[in-house]
This record gives C-alpha cells, sequence and structure tokens, in this order.
C-alpha cells in the first residue's frame, strides 16, 4: 500500500495521462481542487470534496486539472495482496460494485481528511505498522460502501449490465460479439441489451467496440514506449 499527497503528484503529472489498465486498486480522496478522470468508457468531472476509486484491471486516464485552485488530497493505491487480505472484512462484490465517484457531506469529509492523513502518516513514517495500516484501510473501504450503499445496482438488470462489463474486460480480446457475452450470462442478446442501455445508456455493441479502441490505445503506448 503507498499514500501520496496530491500536492505533490500534481508537480509531476503531464496532462493527459496515457490511457492504462490498472494492475492494482486505487483511491483519490478530494479535498479541494477539480479534474476530469476517465474510468472505462465514462468520464467524470470530480469536484472537491469527492472519492473516486478505481478497481484492479479498470482502464483509467487523468484528462485535465484545476489551475487555478489548490490540489490537495490523497492518492492511495492498494495492490491486490493488500486486498486479498481485507476481504473478509470488505466484500469483494461490495468493492467492485461501488459507483466509482462518491461526494461525501462536510462531516463524513471531514472524517475522510482525517483518516486518509492518519493513513499517509502510518505507512510513510520511519516505522510503519502493517496491522494498523491495513486497520486504517479497512475503516476507509467500509465507509465507502457504507456511502455506496444508496447507489448501488441491486436490480436484476443493473447486476446484469455490471456482469457484462466485468466479462467484457476479461475476455474482449477473443470475443467481440454480444451472443458471447449473452451466452455467458444465461440470457438473451435483447435482453442483455435491454440491461446495458438501462444501466449504461449504450448498447452492447458501443461498449464492446469503445472497450476494444480503448485497449488499442493502451497497446500502443505500450509499444511505443518499449
Amino acid at each position: 500500500m503507498q499514500v501520496y499527497p496530491l500536492a505533490f503528484m500534481a508537480n509531476y503529472l503531464i496532462l493527459p495521462t496515457p490511457i492504462l489498465r490498472a494492475d492494482y486498486h486505487f483511491m483519490i480522496y478530494l479535498d479541494s481542487g477539480s479534474f476530469q478522470q476517465q474510468v472505462g468508457i465514462e468520464n467524470y468531472d470530480v469536484e472537491a470534496p469527492s472519492i473516486l476509486y478505481v478497481p484492479e484491471g479498470e482502464v483509467f486516464s487523468i484528462r485535465s486539472k484545476s489551475k487555478e485552485e489548490e490540489f490537495s488530497g490523497f492518492f492511495i493505491l492498494i495492490e491486490s495482496k493488500v486486498v486479498t487480505s481485507i476481504l473478509r472484512e470488505v466484500g469483494f462484490s461490495d468493492l467492485l460494485e461501488m459507483v466509482p465517484l462518491i461526494k461525501p457531506d462536510a462531516d463524513r469529509n471531514d472524517w475522510f481528511r482525517s483518516i486518509c492523513g492518519l493513513l499517509h502518516d502510518e505507512v510513510s513514517g520511519p516505522a510503519p505498522n502493517r496491522k494498523v495500516g491495513n486497520g486504517l484501510l479497512q475503516a476507509l473501504l467500509h465507509k465507502l460502501v457504507e456511502l455506496n450503499s444508496g447507489k448501488r445496482a441491486i436490480s436484476r438488470q443493473n447486476e446484469i449490465a455490471h456482469n457484462f462489463k466485468q466479462l467484457l474486460n476479461e475476455h474482449f480480446k477473443n470475443h467481440k460479439s454480444v451472443k458471447f457475452y449473452a451466452q455467458t450470462l444465461n440470457v438473451s442478446e435483447n435482453y442483455l441489451n435491454r440491461c446495458v442501455k438501462a444501466h449504461y445508456n449504450k448498447s452492447c455493441k458501443q461498449i464492446i467496440q469503445e472497450t476494444t479502441v480503448l485497449h488499442s490505445q493502451i497497446l500502443f503506448f505500450e509499444t511505443t514506449r518499449d
């Protein structure tokens, strides 16, 4: 687990950042300022106070940030092994089902500012205590799941739409037909399209095409970088 102040990171950002596929989970707590973040095929205008959570395997890019405003908060990088170690306390499915962007009220923002500050001090100190760090991270994730509980996809249609996106991220290289995902989810193609359209306001085919383009951009960037 690594925690960095956003004010420090902002000095080294060249925007927009390349579109990358996360091989870790990360959380951005924004206490002041604003920026635009791409997560998957969606763009989010993130304005303080906000918490953005991006799970491992998701495509992301920071598109732009405010120039006039102070930019403060924390970037929290969470390796898979750390997430695995706390899954008994915070359900993995709850993390995956969270909406990416959550805006806390003033009281909850004070809580997030305090906990993120404590987490940064703990993991960045001369003698970090892993149990204390994991405990603070558990508290953060529990609070995110709690705040997200009113927004989570609980209907059968939303569950199918969410599972479609997960399957697509895993199989898009070899399977680009709606039929494959409908059969895998044991639903008809028409029903899958209705579920996805209702949840993402886009058809399955459109999401497959956009995801393919995004990952092609990632491959191009990694090839040119090598």
